[in-house]
């Protein structure tokens, strides 16, 4: 998987030319989906016995933890991700997987997932379901003082996805870091509907327009985010369905630009399985980003367009 990855991201990204490039880039991804599902599970299972724990061992000055969720119609298949975190260059300090209790009272999760445990994975039940503001709520309240790196729970990654991540914030402390990234795009209109902003952008600029996808990996730095971005009424009532447009405008209120890398400039690799239940259906296709963001920039007065160049 790590050395056709490697080939994928070299490889250029073949939307720049136009409507035939966008159609060989979702053939190439549902070649390497047909791939990976056929072969990174098996290869997974087959060589567990032989991997020992995915956590550093080694006391150093900054701990990085590892922060993600999911829900009951994926738990069968999220020890596959869990497994991809487990098996990373830069081992992070812990990696915790946040479950609602209301979803999951009565059940009994997965032994795939639960021997994951003896690794270095840890499973925490939360009493708020937050939907997939549980992959950053809990950590960031838990751990205030630690680096907490979001990921998701339906994505086959690659096994430089920290260490990528953790170099770009070394080289930017004080910023947000993200693997992957879309551009904000600004028109004499204002903002431009979600489906049109620059998508995987490889602008290498620190910016307020830089919108972090957490999926691909995303480094919070100690206080990144003020204490708005804890109050669960505001969550629930303004952007409940929308995790990475509530964090975006959180940063924007604690004046913590985004910076991203290079590398990943095509989709992530899902995993088949997970994707019979997304809330991309709702937040991209059905506009539900677009609403979130206009109803948060219109509750905290923010006017995204005097970040434009």
């Amino acid at each position: 998987m790590n050395t056709i990855y490697r080939i994928y991201y070299a490889l250029p990204n073949f939307e720049q030319y136009g409507l035939g490039g966008k159609i060989f880039n979702k053939l190439l991804e549902l070649i390497l989906k047909r791939i990976f599902d056929a072969f990174v599970p098996a290869y997974f299972r087959r060589t567990q016995k032989k991997q020992g724990s995915g956590l550093n061992l080694i006391p150093r000055e900054k701990r990085y933890i590892i922060s993600f969720t999911s829900f009951p119609a994926r738990i069968d298949e999220v020890w596959i991700a869990a497994e991809c975190m487990l098996r990373q260059t830069f081992k992070p300090d812990m990696i915790i997987l946040w479950l609602s209790k209301q979803q999951f009272e009565g059940k009994i999760l997965p032994e795939s997932l639960l021997s994951l445990k003896s690794r270095g994975l840890t499973i925490e039940f939360c009493e708020d379901d937050l939907k997939a503001h549980k992959k950053y709520y809990y950590a960031m309240q838990a751990f205030p003082k630690d680096h907490i790196i979001t990921l998701d729970d339906d994505l086959y990654y690659d096994e430089k996805t920290l260490e990528h991540v953790v170099k770009l914030h070394t080289k930017y402390p004080n910023l947000i870091a993200a693997n992957r990234a879309h551009k904000i795009v600004i028109t004499n209109e204002g903002i431009a509907k979600y489906k049109k902003w620059e998508r995987r952008t490889t602008d290498s600029i620190p910016s307020h327009l830089i919108f972090s996808t957490g999926g691909g990996g995303t480094l919070y730095p100690p206080g990144a985010l003020n204490a708005t971005a804890f109050d669960i009424a505001l969550i629930k009532s303004l952007c409940y369905q929308a995790d990475d447009v509530w964090l975006k405008v959180m940063a924007i209120l604690s004046d913590k630009k985004v910076i991203t890398n290079t590398h990943y400039s095509k989709n992530i690799i899902s995993i088949s399985k997970t994707q019979h239940e997304k809330l991309v259906t709702h937040n991209v296709k059905s506009g539900g980003n677009d609403e979130q963001l206009e109803n948060l920039c219109a509750y905290f007065k923010i006017d995204l367009r005097k970040y434009a160049n």
